[in-house]
């Protein structure tokens, strides 16, 4: 007799994202012993794809041509019952809505996850839905203290709904420092002078991301240190206009735009200073990522102040402020003693945010409310 806890999770694609990324986590590390995970999603993206195939979890694409429907919740909906599915677990507000609409019809126990604090609460007619919602969802799942305060005040639901349950990420022999070597190898493959210290960034580039005021901080940072490589990682709707700033400020010999990539922990070996210049940030993975490999981090302080303690793993800056960022990274640039403390502070610290603590908290969930 299979007595696994049937959980299947909704989520609208499987793009390079923080949420999705999380689900990947999830399915990796869950105890396939004690659970049996379906992954059902409908969108176009399937950049994680392999990665979630690799989890050996089940996988099902649903076909739709209009996303809120009430083909897509029946669809949902067939496939709790004929799973006998003992909890959904959604991720984004569409799939929240949806997925709330096919638990209602089976009775089905459901997980709402919540991995972001901002805009979508900000439409009135959301926040009613999701009080509303509540009366019937088991827990929301809220990625940091930051959400779960917004999201409470938001909705005005019952705070024992909610549980905080921070994202993590694989920490492994990936992030350790792999040798000069290997570095500069990696450096030639990506035309980084062997000669210059690396500035990163790793993210979507998409306005709210704040990418510009990195670009726009370079020219002072160059003004002082000439032999420095500025290395962008990530793809977006924003990166046309990056490249055409980066030649208006006449600094291309200086950036290298990689594109997307999967070799996230390999990529920070090459990098010195790594730069998170969001507006805002749920929770900030790609921040633990650089902990986590001993990197000292500028970030912005509306964006990951949960996990960075200003000037002991990290340095804090205004968002939406290039001087902060020049001015900070020639703080660093100027001390390598302070470099070395602050990142291997925060490596101790990354250990908090590991995915085996996150999978813990939610199998120890799903055991509660099945």
């Amino acid at each position: 007799m299979n007595n696994k806890i049937r959980v299947i999770h909704l989520i609208p694609n499987l793009g390079i994202g923080g949420a999705e990324r999380v689900l990947v986590n999830i399915c990796n590390k869950i105890d396939k012993t004690k659970f049996d995970l379906t992954v059902l999603y409908w969108g176009d993206d399937e950049s994680l794809l392999p990665q979630l195939k690799a989890t050996e979890v089940n996988i099902i694409r649903l076909n739709t041509k209009k996303i809120i429907s009430l083909d897509l919740i029946f669809k949902i909906a067939k496939i709790l019952k004929n799973s006998s599915a003992d909890i959904l677990h959604t991720h984004f507000m569409d799939s929240d809505f949806l997925g709330f609409c096919a638990a209602f019809l089976t009775r089905t126990p459901m997980i709402c996850h919540i991995h972001t604090h901002h805009p979508f609460l900000e439409v009135i007619r959301h926040r009613i839905r999701y009080f509303f919602m509540a009366f019937f969802i088991k827990k929301f799942i809220c990625v940091s203290e930051k959400v779960s305060q917004y999201f409470l005040e938001s909705t005005k639901i019952n705070r024992r709904k909610v549980e905080v349950i921070y994202n993590g990420i694989q920490i492994d022999q990936r992030f350790e420092n792999k040798g000069k070597l290997f570095s500069n190898q990696l450096k030639v493959s990506l035309g980084i002078n062997l000669e210059h210290a690396v500035i990163g960034n790793v993210s979507r580039m998409v306005p709210i991301k704040g990418q510009k005021y990195i670009l726009t901080a370079i020219p002072k940072i160059l003004k002082i240190y000439p032999k420095t490589s500025f290395l962008f990682v990530g793809d977006g709707k924003s990166r046309a206009e990056l490249e055409k700033l980066t030649d208006e400020l006449n600094i291309r010999n200086n950036v290298i735009f990689t594109g997307i990539r999967f070799d996230i922990p390999e990529l920070l070996n090459v990098i010195d200073i790594f730069i998170l210049s969001s507006f805002y940030e749920a929770m900030g993975l790609v921040i633990v990522e650089a902990m986590a490999a001993g990197k000292p981090i500028i970030a912005t302080e509306d964006a990951v102040s949960e996990l960075i303690t200003p000037d002991e793993d990290g340095i804090l800056i205004p968002s939406h402020n290039s001087d902060a960022i020049a001015d900070s990274t020639l703080k660093l640039m100027n001390a390598p003693d302070l470099c070395e403390k602050i990142g291997q502070r925060a490596k101790q610290k990354a250990l908090r945010f590991s995915d085996d603590k996150m999978v813990e908290q939610i199998q120890a969930l799903y055991e509660k409310i099945r």
